[in-house]
């Protein structure tokens, strides 16, 4: 699901590029979208975030942290042992406060997460009086080259 993610931001991202208005909060939305990302992918990694929950960057500039940001990801996901998704990771959140969380119930927040603020950016979208893109996972399913980046369910 984390291609379904990056595919959604990036048709985000893609419209947010070719817009004549883009709303300022929906331009906040996306890097946040980013930036509590590389916050998660970080604790799962045991390191720092390079980069803050709240960023405030170009479009531009959150392209290129946004194309960092899957990278990341694979490398996490691709070298994590399958039994290691349901095994907890001792993380401590923005306030200092120590919890723990397994890689898999992590993911499904970033997911959900990313999902409610694509939903922000389209309602912003459509109160400035534009169409937003539709981000739907069916409709990745329709674009054939999201196909190509997914393995099929057997």
């Amino acid at each position: 699901m984390i291609e379904y993610d990056r595919w959604a931001n990036e048709e985000i991202l893609d419209a947010m590029r070719g817009a004549d208005v883009v709303p300022r909060r929906a331009r906040l939305w996306l890097p946040h979208i980013i930036g509590s990302q590389n916050t998660w992918v970080c604790r799962l990694e045991g390191t720092e975030s390079p980069v803050p929950i709240w960023p405030d960057w170009s479009l531009d500039e959150t392209a290129l942290h946004l194309g960092a940001l899957y990278t990341r990801w694979s490398r996490y996901l691709n070298q994590l042992p399958a039994p290691n998704l349901l095994k907890p990771v001792a993380y401590t959140n923005n306030c200092g406060e120590a919890y723990s969380g397994t890689p898999a119930d992590i993911l499904q927040h970033v997911l959900v997460h990313s999902r409610h603020y694509r939903s922000e950016i389209a309602a912003e979208i459509r109160a400035a009086n534009r169409t937003p893109v539709i981000s739907d996972f069916v409709f990745a399913l329709r674009d054939p080259d999201f196909r190509k980046t997914v393995q099929p369910l057997s």
